[in-house]
Parts: structure tokens; sequence; C-alpha cells
């Protein structure tokens, strides 16, 4: 099965913030871990789902 993600930059010119959407958690890492190589700072956010 293909796992998309989904991911927007913000900010004018170089852009100051990312953020990216996918169920894979083995791709949420991957994404982490190459921000980090890059010198881009993760934070650890969840989004609530109120039902």
């Amino acid at each position: 099965m293909f796992q998309s993600i989904e991911a927007k930059i913000s900010g004018a010119g170089g852009g100051d913030n990312v953020i990216a959407f996918t169920r894979d958690p083995k791709i949420s890492q991957q994404i982490k871990n190459n921000w980090q190589e890059a010198g881009i700072i993760p934070l650890d956010l969840h989004v609530y789902y109120k039902k």
C-alpha cells in the first residue's frame, strides 16, 4: 500500500516553518531524522480530534 506524505513550507522567501502529516510511524521517524540532519528542529506535536 502506498503511504502519502502531505507537507507545507510557510514563510516569506526561505520559509521558516514546515508542517508534514503521515499516518506511518516509520515515515514520520525518517522525516524527523532527515530534518535533524539538515539542521531543522522537529517538534513533537500531535493532532487532537474531538469526537
